[in-house]
């Protein structure tokens, strides 16, 4: 297993900053159960967004700075391709079958690396679907609109596609990179959890989550968050108080809770699985991850879930629900 270290913001106040060594890329042996340091990424900046591509055998990597770096793995060398991004950087990015790896930044591109000609491209005609009904995430600063860019996307092999989530209103939706010179986006249907599905005002709609998956069973699984956004507000509306601003919009204060979607590929059906509770009666507040287990074919989440025992808490959402990390895993 690839993965790359990430310095966000500058950590606590007593550590002296200067003895911060960098971001590394790192290689995890499950077998031997060993850690590898395979370079450096940055002096300053670790990832948000990752992929490897197995045809050149390469790790791809956004960083906070706004920079894809590459690190070839044989060849053992890591390169600064360049910045593709101002600010709001996306958090997932991928890799197709030929080698070519893609990203979206503000408002609504794409960008797109091709190891052949060694170039990063901003693709000039295709973008991403804009509702003008979502509002701006932050109203002082409409530029940094982060509804329109995609929040998470993977690649699907089976049909050579890639099918993603769109920040603002989770709308799912299918990029064929094949599909002419920069490919070709068809939205299917907004994966939310169903009190958002029929004319709801969309600055209730909460932002999207990174809890996108395809299973072994040709359905897309995604986690919503039900009532409120866990991570973000759906709208940073300025104001001194954002929760109590937030909840009289709402009519109330409400844990983020989690609600299981499903999108089957071959039906071409939206279905709501409900809240997400663990066996033990917990609910799963906001989801940060998903992923298919390949031997079992479970769908497996990791985030915030609701904590009972005292001890064992390690924060509170929005100061009023305790939480503890977890991984949770739903069985099809």
């Amino acid at each position: 297993m690839y993965f790359g270290s990430l310095n966000e913001d500058t950590g606590p106040e007593c550590i002296d900053p200067s003895s911060y060594k960098g971001a590394f890329w790192y290689r995890y042996c499950p077998n031997a159960d060993k850690v590898e340091v395979l370079g450096k990424i940055s002096r300053h900046f670790g990832l948000l967004g990752m992929v490897m591509d197995p045809k050149y055998m390469r790790l791809y990597g956004l960083a906070e700075d706004g920079h894809l770096y590459m690190h070839d793995i044989a060849a053992k060398y890591t390169r600064d391709l360049g910045k593709v991004d101002d600010w709001d950087i996306c958090r997932t990015i991928f890799a197709d079958d030929e080698g070519n790896v893609y990203g979206s930044y503000p408002v609504a591109r794409i960008w797109k690396y091709d190891p052949r000609k060694d170039e990063v491209i901003d693709l000039p005609n295709i973008r991403l679907e804009c509702d003008n009904s979502v509002p701006p995430r932050t109203m002082s600063k409409p530029m940094i609109d982060r509804k329109v860019i995609w929040r998470v996307i993977e690649w699907d092999p089976v049909e050579k596609v890639a099918y993603g989530i769109i920040g603002g209103n989770s709308m799912l939706f299918r990029y064929d990179v094949h599909a002419g010179p920069e490919g070709k986006i068809d939205y299917i249907v907004p994966l939310t959890a169903p009190q958002y599905w029929n004319g709801a005002n969309a600055r209730q709609i909460p932002f999207a989550t990174l809890t996108l998956t395809i299973a072994n069973d040709r359905r897309i699984y995604f986690a919503p968050t039900a009532s409120g956004s866990f991570d973000y507000v759906g709208t940073s509306w300025d104001v001194h108080d954002e929760e109590a601003f937030q909840a009289k919009l709402a009519g109330g204060y409400f844990p983020p809770v989690s609600y299981l979607m499903r999108y089957d590929l071959k039906k071409k059906q939206r279905e709501a699985l409900g809240l997400m509770v663990t066996e033990d009666g917990c609910l799963c507040f906001g989801m940060g991850g998903a992923c298919t287990g390949q031997k079992d074919g479970r769908i497996y989440f990791v985030g915030a879930v609701e904590e009972k025992d005292e001890k064992a808490v390690v924060g509170k959402v929005s100061r009023r629900w305790p939480f503890s990390m977890a991984l949770v895993a739903y069985t099809p």
